[in-house]
């Protein structure tokens, strides 16, 4: 007896020969997929009814800022620069740590619903973003945002920061959640802190 058999579907693999089988079946025990294929007879818990549908891995999304769910529609069609800096990052100013978990949540939620499991995030307040990750089941390959603007003593806080982001939560949610070290973007960070963020990326790999 298995957990889950979805039945019936356009099965597509993606395995090294990229087949696609019609009229298949995945079973899935726990969190892992058992069986795939034509003749998959296991009875189940929970069957799902596929026919008619394409069963394929869930798709990830690359590059994403999930709490910023809670600002789509604000402030549309500026160049970027001006949208920045007159309107989200004063408005980021706002945002409290529940804002960006409720924003997290939010994210996270559309991408189940688009068959999106595994996604890579680089913001603020990650601790709840990896709490929305948790919560929501998904996998999160995560970041605190760095930003100095050649401001040393900025730059010792954000990488410190970023540091404790990287240590506390690399591995939590059973694997599901790695860390990373996410310096914004070369017009927001030093060459300093961009080389800063090297090292340590060295070191941790």
């Amino acid at each position: 007896m298995i957990d889950i058999l979805v039945r019936g579907g356009l099965l597509v693999t993606m395995d090294s020969d990229r087949r696609i089988i019609r009229n298949g079946s995945v079973a899935i025990e726990g969190s892992r997929i058992v069986a795939v294929g034509e003749r998959v007879t296991e009875k189940a818990d929970i069957v799902i009814d596929a026919r008619g549908k394409a069963v394929l891995p869930g798709l990830i999304n690359g590059h994403t800022h999930l709490a910023m769910t809670l600002l789509r529609g604000f402030a549309d069609d500026m160049p970027l620069d001006k949208w920045l800096s007159n309107k989200i990052w004063p408005m980021e100013k706002l945002m409290r740590p529940r804002d960006c978990y409720i924003g997290a949540l939010l994210g996270s939620l559309e991408m189940i619903k688009s068959g999106t499991t595994c996604f890579a995030d680089n913001y603020f307040h990650m601790d709840q973003v990896a709490r929305a990750v948790i919560k929501a089941g998904l996998r999160g390959v995560l970041s605190y945002g760095m930003i100095d603007r050649d401001d040393e003593k900025k730059m010792r806080e954000e990488i410190r920061i970023g540091r404790s982001f990287v240590t506390s939560f690399h591995g939590k949610a059973r694997g599901r959640i790695l860390t990373m070290f996410g310096p914004h973007a070369p017009y927001t960070c030093s060459t300093d802190c961009l080389l800063k963020v090297k090292e340590l990326a060295r070191r941790f790999r």
